[in-house]
């Protein structure tokens, strides 16, 4: 490992990891699991960025969503355990077409955490961001010798947030909802999601009302 690549990784993660449903991959069985941990299982290479001084590295990655976790190795080649980016301001990767970038501070059902997340817009006033994770859903166990046990199952879901004044507020996917997720302009919002038929059905209409927003 270079020394570049050395100041942006640990072998042993800290603020790590968000464990959805307080069960951590120790305490269950996830071998026999129908779907991913991963946004995708295989590593693929990607750029690694040190913002502070430009320099970029090409490496080997995998993001994983059970632990929010950016996974390196040095090539596609190497089979040795993975070591994870640190989550640092600084530090921005690309990986599979898309910028991820760690927020600090985002409000989850189960506290506070700094997240990889995925960068939607263009930083400015307010920029949008996609969060990506999966809950690992334990298959009910069978109630008696005529039933089977249910399937063990990753199930991936998704939050929106707008960071605004380095606060990151959830975005709820909602026409009645949205403009929520924003400080000020509020019946500017309200009037755009009108007249737009902005329906938050996908990621566009998330990445148009940040655009409208930041340009009033």
């Amino acid at each position: 490992m270079t020394p570049a690549m050395a100041q942006l990784v640990t072998a042993d993660p800290k603020n790590n990891p968000l464990y959805r449903k307080g069960a951590t991959v120790t305490e269950v069985d996830t071998s026999n699991a129908i779907g991913s941990p991963y946004a995708s299982e295989g590593f693929a290479l990607g750029k690694v960025t040190n913002t502070k001084d430009g320099t970029t590295q090409t490496r080997a990655l995998r993001f994983n969503l059970w632990k929010n976790e950016m996974e390196v190795r040095e090539s596609l080649s190497s089979t040795a355990t993975p070591n994870v980016i640190l989550k640092r301001d600084w530090i921005e990767v690309e990986l599979n077409g898309k910028t991820y970038q760690t927020v600090r501070n985002v409000p989850t059902e189960e506290g506070r955490y700094t997240l990889w997340m995925e960068q939607l817009t263009t930083p400015a006033t307010a920029t949008a961001y996609y969060y990506p994770y999966v809950v690992f859903d334990q298959g009910k166990k069978a109630e008696n010798s005529m039933m089977q046990d249910g399937k063990d199952r990753w199930e991936q879901e998704e939050t929106y947030y707008i960071l605004q004044d380095g606060i990151a507020r959830e975005l709820r996917m909602s026409r009645k909802k949205a403009h929520e997720a924003f400080a000020g302009k509020e019946s500017e919002l309200k009037a755009k999601i009108k007249k737009d038929k902005l329906k938050f059905k996908k990621s566009d209409d998330v990445v148009t009302l940040v655009n409208y927003f930041n340009s009033l």
